[in-house]
């Protein structure tokens, strides 16, 4: 395993986390990820089955984005950061994996 990423596997990969309380609900603002796609990728984003963005990247370049968050769409309990990846692949080695993206860093923002 690589260490200072994860690699998303197959074509709908998805985040789970809790918030167990409201208390860890309000500060959320945002969600933050930094990825980089493995080659020319679709990528869409969906937190809770609301899509946030969709787009086309070329795999140059490591993404940063930050997804604003909607009062009402974290709740109490499970949530799911969902991805979209119709272009994830094998690389081409001796790897049997389809992959997606490198997903180096999740972080929840304040408002």
């Amino acid at each position: 395993a690589e260490a200072e990423f994860r690699w998303s596997l197959g074509h709908s990969p998805k985040l789970h986390f809790i918030l167990n309380s409201q208390q860890a609900l309000d500060p959320i603002g945002a969600i933050g990820l930094r990825f980089l796609p493995m080659g020319q990728q679709s990528v869409a984003i969906f937190v809770n089955n609301h899509l946030m963005i969709e787009e086309a990247y070329d795999g140059s370049v490591a993404v940063e984005i930050t997804l604003a968050m909607p009062p009402a769409l974290l709740r109490v309990g499970n949530n799911t950061v969902s991805f979209e990846l119709p272009d994830a692949r094998m690389p081409g080695n001796a790897d049997a994996r389809v992959l997606g993206v490198a997903l180096f860093e999740v972080s929840f923002k304040p408002h």
